[in-house]
Parts: C-alpha cells; structure tokens; sequence
C-alpha cells in the first residue's frame, strides 16, 4: 500500500461554534490525496471569529465585512492558465520538500448564517469551505464561468467522495454490533 505524507494542522480559535476538528482534518487528507498534492505536504486549517475574519479581509482583500473562508497560498507560483492546464493555471511546486501548501481559514459564524440562508446543514457547509479554500490553494479559481462551474463538479465530487467514505466507515463500524 502506497502511503501519502500529507500533514493537515487544524485549529479553532473562535468560540461561536462547536466545530468537528477531527472530520475537517480528515475532510482536508482527503481532498489534497485525491488532488494528488505533491509530497510531502502540510496545510493549516484555522477556524476563526468574525472579528479576526473581518480584518484578514479587509487586510488582503480591502473589504470590510467578514467571509467564510479565504486561503493563503505559501509554496508555490501559479503558470499561466492555457488549454493544457486547469482554469485558473497549474500550481508549480517547489522542488524540495515539505511543500507548504497554505492556510485556510474558515469563520464559522458566517458560515452558519450562509448555510440558514441556503438551507443547508452547518456541517455541509463547513465541509464546502474547507474543500473550496483547499481548491484555492490547489491553483483553482472561480473569476470566470467557466472556472465556477469547474470548480464547483470538483467541490461537488470530492464531497460526494468524502460522505461515501463515511457512509461506508459508519456501516462497518455498525455491522459488529
């Protein structure tokens, strides 16, 4: 068996929201072996408050107001997007070793207001974010149409993938019992 070295930090420095390490951490293995991240690999996960969010924002992004995630690119220069590469371009790692990926940082109260206001699950939106922030730092890019609309089968099909997994991992667990 072929074993990946891919290492996910994850930590919750807000209050507002009781949030799954554990699964977020899992979620983010997931995607970055199934994205074929280069090896080996660290990224951070880092859950955060709206107060802290709003300044990252307005920091890098000069708005105001907080998100549900963003992500900071570390290791890396993205190519110029062509027919060949994915939208957005194609991340060129660095030769050597670790790679460091990035942060992603999620602010969970707004993410709880986005996922009332989509009537969706707080966990399932927890997942998208993390998925989407991890795409950023894996060079996709959703400026275009054409990159939204790739970039949300990609998030769509890592989910699917990783609540699969889980299903099936629940089913196991549950058939001795």
């Amino acid at each position: 068996m072929l074993v990946r070295a891919v290492e996910v930090f994850v930590a919750n420095e807000q209050s507002d929201e009781e949030i799954d390490l554990e699964r977020i951490r899992m979620l983010a293995e997931e995607v970055l072996l199934r994205q074929e991240a280069p090896e080996p690999t660290e990224v951070s996960v880092i859950c955060v408050d709206e107060a802290s969010m709003r300044s990252l924002s307005q920091r890098f992004l000069g708005i105001d107001e907080a998100t549900d995630v963003l992500a900071f690119p570390i290791d890396g220069e993205v190519e110029e997007e062509t027919v060949e590469t994915a939208p957005g371009g194609r991340v060129l790692w660095p030769e050597d070793g670790p790679v460091l990926l990035g942060d992603v940082v999620i602010c969970p109260a707004v993410t709880r207001r986005y996922a009332e206001e989509n009537q969706k699950s707080f966990q399932s939106e927890i997942d998208l974010v993390v998925v989407h922030g991890l795409l950023h730092l894996l060079g996709y890019d959703h400026a275009t149409k054409d990159e939204e609309a790739v970039m949300n089968e990609l998030q769509n099909a890592l989910l699917d993938n990783f609540y699969s997994k889980l299903e099936e991992a629940s089913s196991e667990s549950g058939a001795g019992t």
